[in-house]
């Protein structure tokens, strides 16, 4: 049967940077054939959380090879013969073409020197602070450096990489400026701040000193945090890479966020003037609603009183007619009718007839 031979080292790398199921569709080998010569050769195998780890962008931590293995240099596996080989070439992420556009750029300064050459002028000022600052002389809290926390035997270094980093935003288009209430330096791209924060990796120890069960000291890995919240990365030194090796990475990360954060405040931005042009014209709605209700409480109020106008004025007649007929009619009878007359006048709401005691207003309180 056909076979597929791996050095121990060709397999330690394939199982750290591809998953099972891209190996065995790739050399139509079985995950048992894969785990069996894995344990032969003593190789170590990632777990759910290192995929995870890559799945995100977080710092990676893998497990070294052991160097006292004495078995064969070299491991076949069986194909399956039910498995129909084919080459998957996966699809690259915006990341990774982002990362490359950069890298392909001649003109972007993306090594970083072994010296300091003509520094961004953050990156003199930080290096002037820490001089005064190793030499105890006078100095003050300045803003206006780099967030820079590591060893003073590593400062050179962080000097050199923050400013490849700054020259290679700077030649993207984007600036440095202080955080907001000038505290902290972040990069501007697209509008969008991003924060930028290097710090050295320490690492726990018991101490020596009374009151204290442990202590924390230096490694002299880096780690570079660039942004907040849950869309932050940190990239950290690995065993074969420094963060020098990612700045490539680094910015397009940023570049990347900054545009998803454009896309989702334009979001913002238009569901905001929708939600203001639906509120104005449910406003508009609910005044024209309110208008129309109190008019029309206006006309069945004046159809009301018109109905009560002509009750009135069919009760006057009949008291008129009555005391004619009767022959009942004085003075006094005659005043009323005119008077009543008159306030009928006033209460019809076709007449309305001004009156010198009453008003609209009296309207409102008849029963």
């Amino acid at each position: 049967m056909e076979k597929v031979t791996f050095t121990r080292a060709e397999l330690y790398d394939l199982v750290w940077e591809s998953t099972f199921g891209f190996i065995t569709k790739k050399y139509g080998i079985t995950g048992f054939g894969i785990r069996k010569a894995c344990e032969q050769m003593q190789i170590p195998l990632p777990d759910y959380s290192h995929w995870l780890s890559v799945r995100y962008d977080r710092p990676l931590r893998i497990t070294e090879l052991p160097e006292n293995y004495t078995g064969e240099d070299t491991v076949e596996i069986l194909k399956n013969k039910f498995e129909i080989i084919t080459k998957i070439i996966p699809e690259p992420t915006p990341l990774m073409l982002l990362t490359k556009e950069i890298q392909n750029d001649p003109k972007a300064p993306i090594l970083v020197p072994e010296k300091l050459v003509k520094p961004d002028i953050l990156v003199l000022q930080t290096k002037q602070y820490w001089d005064k600052k190793s030499k105890n002389e006078n100095y003050e809290q300045n803003n206006d450096i780099l967030p820079i926390y590591v060893e003073k035997n590593n400062l050179d270094r962080a000097l050199r990489f923050f400013d490849t980093l700054i020259k290679l935003l700077k030649h993207r288009g984007h600036s440095i400026k202080k955080g907001k209430y000038g505290y902290g330096t972040v990069a501007l791209i697209d509008g969008i701040e991003i924060s930028l924060y290097l710090r050295e990796a320490t690492r726990r120890v018991s101490s020596t000193r009374e009151n204290y069960n442990y202590d924390y000291v230096p490694t002299g890995e880096f780690i570079i945090k660039v942004g907040d919240g849950y869309k932050h990365l940190e990239c950290r030194d690995g065993k074969t890479f420094q963060i020098e090796d990612l700045i490539s990475k680094i910015v397009a990360k940023m570049e990347l966020d900054a545009k998803e954060e454009n896309e989702w405040q334009e979001e913002r931005r238009i569901r905001q003037i929708k939600q203001v042009k639906e509120e104005a014209i449910k406003k508009i709605f609910q005044e024209r609603r309110q208008k129309e209700l109190s008019n029309f409480k206006q006309l069945l109020s004046n159809a009301e009183r018109l109905d009560k106008t002509a009750k009135l004025r069919y009760y006057i007649k009949t008291v008129e007619e009555n005391a004619l007929a009767n022959n009942s009619l004085d003075e006094e009878l005659g005043n009323w009718i005119v008077w009543a007359k008159d306030k009928v006048d006033w209460y019809d709401p076709l007449i309305r007839k001004e009156d010198d005691f009453l008003s609209d207003y009296d309207f409102k309180n008849l029963v």
